[in-house]
């Protein structure tokens, strides 16, 4: 009997003391993508995932580098060589959880890169497929706060693209839906649910400049130099930021 309860209490601290490691495995790789180390990042990732091709976390990472790695690169080609091979990726992380929004929002961000690359209009199964997984993201009842607000900016920014183009051209592509008013109700969702995030707090303040609510976009723009980066694209946008500010300023 005493073996038997030290066996539970070993299983259970191993448990506890795995998560915990993961926990600090996860936040490294986050520190190192928000550094800009997406190959050093993405060497560590898929060394932990060859002990453990399941972890969801590590899924969601090595899809988030394969992406930044080909908005990183220079030639069109290796662009679209790297978003197709995360949307690959990304298909197999929603068939094996279908119940996790991270399959969806990292499929819905490589589709959305690749549809831009390709030609938004020439890309249509892409633009609608974004649609319908930034979609599932907002209905499915385990996304977070962050996943909510990542999968309204994602849709909002596909809104006012596509509606800049005259409806009835774009009608007979499937593609009317698109509207620029319901796209600024998405990214100030967003915002609402993620104040933190610098790359929907800067979308916000443009949509609030464009809308010349100039007060608020300026008190907006002054805050992002104080929110922490999270993403290697972030400290330019901080610059992007001060610039618009300058603009508003003159």
């Amino acid at each position: 009997m005493k073996m038997k309860i030290f066996t539970l209490t070993l299983l259970l601290f191993t448990s506890n003391y795995g998560h915990a490691n993961n926990s600090d495995l996860i936040n490294s790789i986050d520190k190192m993508i928000a550094e800009n180390q997406i190959d050093s990042a993405l060497e560590k990732v898929n060394d932990q995932l060859e002990k453990d091709q399941t972890d969801i976390d590590l899924l969601t990472r090595q899809t988030r580098l394969i992406t930044l790695k080909g908005n990183q690169s220079i030639e069109k080609k290796n662009k679209i060589r790297f978003y197709e091979e995360s949307i690959h990726m990304t298909d197999e992380m929603v068939k094996r959880y279908p119940n996790s929004a991270n399959g969806y929002l990292r499929r819905a961000i490589a589709k959305g890169k690749l549809a831009l690359h390709k030609g938004i209009f020439s890309s249509r199964s892409l633009v609608l497929a974004l649609k319908e997984d930034t979609k599932k993201v907002l209905t499915l009842n385990e996304s977070t706060d962050y996943q909510k607000a990542l999968a309204s900016y994602i849709l909002g920014k596909a809104h006012k693209k596509i509606s800049k183009k005259p409806k009835f051209l774009r009608a007979p592509l499937g593609l009317a839906w698109a509207n620029k008013s319901e796209g600024e109700k998405l990214i100030a969702s967003a915002y609402k649910l993620s104040p933190s995030s610098i790359n929907i707090a800067f979308e916000y303040a443009l949509q609030l400049k464009e809308n010349n609510k100039k007060n608020e976009a300026k008190a907006l723009l002054l805050k992002i130099d104080s929110l922490k980066v999270y993403d290697p694209s972030d400290v330019d946008l901080k610059q992007q930021a001060k610039e618009q500010l300058n603009t508003l300023s003159a």
